[in-house]
């Protein structure tokens, strides 16, 4: 079985910020920052599944509704009145 890590893309983002790693940042470069992040810490951890990026709707206007990948790692959009959370839940649903 292939194991899957889904994170809240701004939640972790939040935590990052509180760092102040990305202040001053667009979002769309804060995004970029983490999955760059994440694509390292995979390499290094050798993990071998894979890791998606979960990001609110509201928030989404570089994106559409959909996925696409940055440096490997899956980022997926919500829809524009859906949060990360409902995303998330949805794709466990039909993992």
């Amino acid at each position: 079985m292939i194991k899957t890590i889904l994170l809240d893309g701004y939640n972790v983002m939040n935590k990052f910020n509180e760092r102040s790693r990305l202040s001053g940042m667009s979002l769309e470069k804060k995004r970029e920052y983490l999955a760059r992040y994440m694509a390292a810490w995979k390499a290094r951890e050798s993990f071998r599944g894979e890791i998606c990026l979960v990001f609110d709707g509201a928030d989404n206007t570089v994106h559409g509704y959909g996925s696409d990948y940055l440096f490997g790692i899956r980022c997926v959009y919500a829809a524009r009145d859906e949060e990360a959370d409902g995303r998330i839940l949805r794709l466990i649903r039909d993992a």
